[in-house]
């Protein structure tokens, strides 16, 4: 998996062994770049293009953009949505029949309840699951209440529902212990989905991670490798080579 910006001179292969790290220095700049792939996550334009085997896929359908820890939500509208229309096509496929045996108890209810008022009534024959998965208020339980144990369910939700392959995040390293940050990319790679962390001070790397720095100056340096490489002619902004981590 693949993620370009051929405007900053950005291309990170992202991949499941290794979680990817993004470090940007200089506060316009990493206002910029993270404005303009948070507006394309959102479905707007933008010079960010995501690729798998040289095949060009649609951002906002495969990526996730997570601004915080608060932002986590398991039951946002997105994942709610294909959880219901999982449950309607489960119900009509698997329990066809004890969903039209419940549709007749309805019914027979409904009738019985036109009996005693005094008014004429009619009403659907059917329901739908969807509909009544909303009624009841159905949910994903949450079962953890660390962030570690948040992040899991957050990104087992979102790529088995909703097919998000790449989950990005903001600032979190500050927040995960080395322990808790190994957990995670072992449920990554469990997973198979790719993780991108934006952060705006250097962390001391895992031996899963990989990376590099946009520094003060716009200069790009690896910090993927065991020998940091300094490359004073690739600037943010400027193009003059592709820039590989």
């Amino acid at each position: 998996m693949r993620l370009v910006n051929a405007e900053y001179g950005l291309s990170l292969e992202l991949d499941e062994i290794r979680a990817t790290i993004l470090v940007i220095e200089e506060k316009a700049m990493r206002l910029k770049i993270i404005e303009e792939l948070y507006h394309q996550y959102l479905g707007e334009e933008g010079n960010f293009v995501l690729s798998d085997n040289n095949q060009i896929l649609k951002l906002p359908k495969r990526v996730d953009v997570l601004l915080n820890p608060f932002s986590i939500d398991c039951n946002n509208r997105k994942v709610l949505a294909r959880l219901y229309q999982a449950m309607q096509d489960c119900g009509n496929e698997d329990f066809y029949s004890e969903k039209e045996k419940i549709n007749s108890e309805i019914l027979l209810l409904f009738d019985n309840l036109m009996l005693n008022v005094p008014y004429h009534i009619t009403t659907a024959m059917d329901f739908e699951l969807v509909d009544l998965c909303k009624l009841y208020h159905v949910q994903i339980e949450k079962t953890g209440d660390t962030l570690l144990e948040q992040l899991m369910d957050y990104i087992r939700a979102m790529s088995q529902l909703c097919e998000c392959k790449v989950f990005i995040m903001l600032n979190f390293i500050m927040y995960l212990t080395d322990q808790e940050r190994k957990y995670l990319y072992e449920f990554a790679l469990y997973q198979k989905i790719f993780l991108l962390f934006i952060e705006y001070i250097e962390p001391m790397l895992l031996a899963d991670e990989k990376g590099c720095i946009i520094d003060k100056d716009g200069c790009i340096i690896d910090i993927g490798k065991d020998n940091l490489q300094h490359l004073p002619d690739v600037k943010f902004g400027e193009n003059p080579d592709e820039f590989e981590v």
